[in-house]
């Protein structure tokens, strides 16, 4: 179906750039986890130099000026903003009883990391041409 004239805008846009979000999705968090892991390393090997005790005591005071804002974050964080906000307004207008709050913090602790396993699973189940059952 992919890139077939025959399915018209399907065919053509939806479905290359569904699989262009899925491909990404999985490079960002190979990076993400690459990233991670490295932060790591230089952390233990930063320490590693000092004493634990002036290593786990605070030294400097937060100052707002000095956080590291970048345009991806900017970005980030308006997608974050309205995430939230799309959950809160679809529980308005579907008037669903319950708190919201509780599942608004679930979904942002855990989706960054249940979506990009679910992507690589699918993109594995694509490339076997194995076949799943909704339920």
């Amino acid at each position: 179906m992919i890139g077939s004239k025959e399915y018209g805008t399907l065919g053509l846009l939806m479905l290359p750039l569904g699989l262009l979000a899925n491909i990404s999705g999985i490079i960002v968090f190979g990076i993400l986890i690459i990233k991670i892991v490295q932060s790591v390393w230089n952390t233990v090997a930063l320490i590693s130099g000092f004493p634990l005790s002036y290593s786990l005591i605070p030294h400097h005071s937060f100052n707002i000026v000095f956080l590291p804002i970048s345009f991806v974050m900017l970005i980030s964080g308006i997608m974050l903003i309205g995430a939230v906000l799309t959950m809160l307004i679809g529980k308005h207008i579907s008037k669903t009883p319950g708190n919201i709050f509780a599942g608004i913090l679930i979904y942002l602790i855990f989706y960054a990391f249940i979506a990009p396993l679910w992507l690589i699973r699918s993109m594995y189940d694509l490339l076997t041409g194995t076949r799943r059952a909704w339920r």
